[in-house]
């Protein structure tokens, strides 16, 4: 895991994790975007779900998919607007790196989309193995609530209240530690950058309902979520963000994502 995406965004715990060639028999396999943008701004989109966006300030890098998945078929659909980029999902073992240029040479390329203007174009992978991930186990049974849970997360977050906006996070912790994120520098993490910068609240929430309705993305104008913020950890500037994704545990929201 790239600890730079890590801090630059936290929702790389969910999308990053790559490894060694698929070849190898006995390895975790994951699905990957490699994405290579000479001039562009880009958003991608997993079965319907908004996961991320940006342009061609980044070099040629790769980011894997864990959340948002389905066993069987998986929809990718990259939004592009620019003159040149290319992007392919990649099958790829978890636990290695790739090489200077940012390829894993013995990945399998199982689809690809190349722009050469502004565009939308959809790529589709098979995953085999079940998914364990917290939306899962999540209730289905309507938004009712959500609006007033995503404003309380916005009052303890304006407030200071952060242990408040922690335990909000509960199902998101399980699946960070399922992954093999250390909780305790997550929490440290989160504690520090919550406790010592401004936060941004957000405005006109749209709740929209995704993964069949077990779980809701939350988003305001210009993509932004419920709280945000600016800072400075360990020299690194970051961009925090949160209260995007929720889902109803036990009759009471959380949330599942940032």
């Amino acid at each position: 895991m790239s600890r730079f995406k890590f801090l630059a965004g936290m929702a790389v715990i969910f999308f990053m994790g790559l490894g060694a060639p698929a070849a190898a028999q006995d390895c975790d396999i994951m699905h990957a975007l490699q994405i290579d943008v000479k001039d562009g701004r880009f958003k991608v989109y997993l079965n319907d779900v908004y996961v991320y966006e940006d342009d061609d300030k980044l070099i040629k890098h790769s980011r894997g998919f864990s959340d948002w998945l389905v066993q069987g078929e998986n929809l990718v659909r990259v939004e592009f607007d620019g003159k040149a980029g290319d992007f392919s999902v990649i099958r790829v073992c978890k636990g290695a790196f790739p090489d200077e240029k940012g390829d894993f040479p013995d990945a399998d390329t199982v689809a690809k989309a190349k722009f050469a203007g502004t565009a939308s174009k959809d790529m589709r992978f098979h995953r085999e193995a079940p998914v364990a991930a917290e939306y899962m186990k999540a209730e289905i049974a309507g938004d009712e609530g959500l609006m007033e849970a995503v404003r309380t997360l916005q009052d303890a977050a304006a407030s200071g209240d952060v242990d408040g906006v922690l335990a909000m996070h509960a199902p998101m912790f399980r699946d960070a530690e399922r992954q093999g994120v250390s909780l305790d520098w997550l929490t440290t993490y989160m504690r520090d950058i919550l406790s010592n910068n401004p936060v941004n609240i957000a405005t006109g929430l749209v709740a929209k309902p995704i993964m069949g309705g077990r779980a809701y993305q939350v988003l305001g104008a210009e993509q932004k979520s419920a709280i945000s913020l600016n800072a400075v950890y360990e020299d690194t500037k970051v961009f925090w963000h949160s209260g995007t994704f929720w889902a109803r545990f036990d009759g009471e929201w959380f949330i599942l994502a940032l």
